[in-house]
């Protein structure tokens, strides 16, 4: 156990996976092993590290569950039936239940790098006030306050990334039961940070380079479309949601059409499969919010509408190595 003032502290990682639940079994290795080697340090501080997986859409072999057991405190399995973003969200419902001092949620995929868990420690241990560690592209640590942090594009802040937000409970876990409302918008966690920061002003998090706690995975474009079509129209849908304003509310709806322009047909590919009739099946993972996503332009603005419809039907992706494309792209960036 980490010992603050004599106090025992613990932090408690939470994994959820499917199929890549090797991957899983990896993660939760790694970190007992930077665990049992920090421990051993001479005058090391005491702490205890546990580690809650699940595994959601995916039945493993028994060989893998022993594996998972040696490693894990707690494996959970739900057979062929919950979805990944449900999985997620009830990490948070988890740490309610655990009461830890610290609460991460680790991606699978996001392979860590060695060190990372204790330099995530120590931020903590250093700053007995700090609520929250997030990973950015920045290779200077920075701090902010409150809802400094809503603008995480401007301060290349990875807020959406499950694996890059490290909550300390004293303030954070107040806001943690927004996080079941909202896996069909395929951001429960970033739900839980947007509550935070606009209901605590004090609210106070620093950020550490990305790099120096995990690599983000890669993946093949045309999968990213077809994995994360839910995420990209649920992320209009999950700002629209804080906006009252008419103003505020066309702004966002503008910025969405005009500056990703290029990614609209990219996460529309899987209109042709779509069942309506049907809500969730693996075919069209929570395909519906696009239909929510859609609506809400047209009714905020009808002409941004019209152009999102037009832009969709172009397969901007298979342009991405074309120089004029490129400058168009990043000069529509630049001026929205």
């Amino acid at each position: 156990m980490l010992k603050w003032g004599n106090v025992l502290k613990k932090i408690l990682v939470y994994i959820p996976c499917h199929s890549d639940f090797a991957d899983a079994i990896s993660q939760a290795k790694h970190l007992r092993s930077e665990f049992d080697l920090h421990s051993s340090i001479p005058n090391a501080l005491e702490w205890q590290l546990e580690i809650v997986m699940s595994v959601n859409n995916f039945i493993p072999s028994e060989s893998f569950k022993i594996e998972a057991d040696k490693f894990c405190d707690e494996v959970h399995y739900y057979g062929e039936n919950l979805l990944a973003d449900v999985n997620i969200s009830q990490g948070f419902l988890i740490a309610l239940r655990k009461n830890p001092d610290l609460f991460w949620v680790l991606s699978a995929n996001d392979a860590l790098v060695v060190g990372g868990l204790t330099l995530i420690l120590n931020h903590f241990i250093i700053n007995p006030n700090l609520d929250l560690l997030v990973a950015s592209e920045s290779n200077v640590n920075k701090q902010y306050r409150g809802k400094d942090i809503l603008e995480s594009e401007k301060h290349n802040l990875h807020l959406g990334l499950i694996s890059a937000v490290i909550y300390r409970m004293h303030k954070m876990s107040k806001y943690f039961n927004v996080a079941p409302f909202l896996p069909w918008t395929g951001w429960s966690q970033l739900g839980v940070i947007r509550n935070a920061a606009l209901g605590e002003e004090s609210l106070i998090v620093e950020t550490v380079p990305r790099k120096n706690l995990f690599l983000l995975e890669r993946k093949e474009l045309v999968n990213v479309g077809k994995l994360y079509a839910h995420s990209y129209f649920g992320g209009l849908i999950h700002e629209l949601m804080y906006k009252t304003g008419s103003r505020a509310r066309h702004k966002i709806v503008r910025k969405f059409v005009y500056k990703n322009f290029f990614l609209h047909h990219l996460y529309s590919q899987r209109d042709k499969k779509f069942n309506g009739e049907l809500l969730i099946i693996t075919e069209h993972y929570l395909h519906w919010n696009k239909k929510i996503a859609e609506s809400l332009i047209r009714s905020e603005t009808p002409v941004s509408y019209c152009l999102y419809r037009l832009v969709s039907k172009i397969p901007f992706e298979k342009y991405q190595g074309n120089s004029f494309f490129q400058k168009l792209r990043n000069y529509l960036r630049d001026i929205i």
